[in-house]
């Protein structure tokens, strides 16, 4: 019977490297600090937008302070605050009309429709749109206004 020594011993080193760079390679390492002091950046500013059509319509003005933590710079903190005074400003502008169903109409579209008092023409850009059917209750009866839509929006300039 012949034993071949040198494959054992090569299979042998192989093993023994591969263990051992294994187990160099999963090794962990955890940093432990400890916390000297604390650094609180605070920027403050007065943006230029103000709300002259809310100002007269209450005779006083409404402060609100904004708390952002992603603004580092005055010009950052004005961007912020000239964007959150345009979706006030704009809230002003939002309607919700109900209407007979035009079934081109969708969600996107800007439609001109009569203002409700006045009669003048007015532009709605649909930001929701809500269509139902109203079934007739008897067989046969026909019903001319049975598509509504019930349409959210902002009026355009």
């Amino acid at each position: 019977m012949h034993i071949r020594w040198g494959t054992i011993l090569s299979d042998t080193a192989l093993f023994v490297i591969c263990t051992v760079l294994a187990s160099v390679h999963s090794y962990q390492f955890d940093l432990h600090a400890k916390p000297v002091g604390k650094f609180r950046r605070s920027i403050q500013s007065v943006p230029p937008w103000q709300d002259e059509e809310l100002y007269n319509m209450m005779g006083e003005w409404i402060k609100k302070k904004i708390e952002d933590p992603l603004c580092y710079t005055v010009l950052e903190c004005n961007d912020v605050a000239n964007f959150e005074g345009m979706v006030v400003s704009s809230q002003r502008k939002r309607v919700q009309i109900k209407k007979i169903a035009h079934l081109q109409d969708e969600i996107g579209d800007t439609i001109q429709i009569p203002h409700p008092y006045s009669g003048a023409a007015m532009k709605i850009f649909t930001t929701n749109l809500k269509r139902s059917m109203t079934i007739p209750e008897k067989p046969g009866e026909e019903n001319e206004n049975s598509w509504t839509d019930e349409i959210e929006g902002w009026v355009c300039p």
